[in-house]
């Protein structure tokens, strides 16, 4: 039996945070956060300006954000076309810093596309909409059901929140073997606040 974990950001004062969305693209970031292919939508030269709220300047392999996308450095980019067999669509995007200067290195909105209705709600924690019971507004705690889930699935979305990632533990290793910085992996049953 497989191990899972959410796949989210570690909160670290020293990293970066992106918390606006670049005009182009705010119309259509929603088709990302749900998984949905961008292709011919998707704007040239996305921008994403770092937080002046937020002091960090560090840019780790997983950028912290407050638009629900998973922003990638070319070095973890790489790690996830060779390790996680996931259909994803990458799609670039340039880093600016406080001061609106660019930040060197390749970085990547990771879209990935795979999504599996796997969520044991009897075992997990979370708010919903009234009006749409099966959409969650809060993740609070996270269990899976196993007989779900693709054997060969090590990275996905789960449907009722579609901005969560669950990451398989053998990518899990792979990953921080590799050193991926920025990353929090949250494992099933433990507690949680995502919204």
């Amino acid at each position: 039996m497989a191990s899972y974990f959410i796949f989210h950001e570690a909160p670290d004062p020293k990293n970066c945070l992106i918390g606006k969305c670049p005009e182009a693209l705010d119309e259509k970031r929603w088709r990302i956060a749900e998984g949905l292919r961008m292709d011919e939508r998707y704007p040239p030269d996305v921008t994403l300006q770092m937080d002046e709220e937020h002091r960090g300047l560090n840019v780790p392999d997983l950028v912290a954000n407050t638009l629900h996308l998973c922003i990638v450095s070319g070095r973890l980019k790489a790690m996830l076309e060779q390790e996680s067999g996931a259909n994803i669509e990458f799609l670039p995007a340039a880093l600016a810093n406080h001061k609106g200067r660019r930040v060197t290195g390749e970085y990547f909105i990771a879209n990935v596309l795979d999504t599996y209705d796997c969520v044991d709600r009897d075992k997990s924690d979370f708010d919903t909409f009234a009006s749409k019971p099966d959409e969650f507004t809060g993740l609070f705690r996270l269990n899976l059901r196993e007989d779900q889930i693709p054997a060969n699935a090590k990275l996905f979305r789960i449907k009722p929140m579609g901005t969560v990632l669950i990451v398989r533990e053998d990518l899990r290793a792979a990953l921080e073997a590799k050193g991926m910085t920025g990353v929090n992996y949250i494992a099933m049953g433990r507690r949680c606040s995502i919204y």
